[in-house]
């Protein structure tokens, strides 16, 4: 139910982020879309920035915190011999946290550096230019 839950969630945001920027897209608004993908690649690094140094801390406790938000009280402790925990250790699940992790922090400093906010380019027709005489002192005509 929980898997379940997780992607019929991760399937409305990834349909409502496309549409989004499909929307903005086409009304070309590109400030509010650049603002927009910016802003959550820096939410997204603060996020994983967090969650690693709390991984790198104490990955037990987090671990815990973990289970107990998402799963009912009790249905996700084993005893050490259980094939579940020998299968997957928790050595396995710190590695599985360092990866997803690490690869949502890489797309999130991405997002920033694309979406960086620049200077907008000055437009050379509409810059005004310096009229300087020339070497016999008399004004262009």
């Amino acid at each position: 139910r929980l898997v379940n839950g997780a992607l019929i969630t991760w399937y409305i945001l990834g349909g409502l982020t496309i549409a989004l920027t499909l929307y903005f897209l086409v009304r070309r608004d590109w400030k509010v879309l650049q603002r927009a993908y910016f802003w959550g690649g820096v939410l997204t690094v603060v996020l994983m920035v967090a969650m690693l140094v709390l991984l790198a801390l104490n990955f037990n406790n987090l671990f815990d915190h973990f289970h107990q938000v998402f799963f009912k009280e009790g249905t996700w402790i084993f005893f050490a011999n259980d094939t579940l925990i020998r299968l997957f250790p928790i050595v396995f699940w710190r590695d599985a946290f360092i990866l997803v992790g690490g690869f949502t922090l890489i797309v999130a400093v991405l997002l920033i550096i694309i979406f960086w906010p620049r200077k907008k380019k000055i437009d050379q027709t509409t810059v005004p230019v310096a009229v300087f005489p020339d070497s016999s002192g008399s004004q262009p005509g």
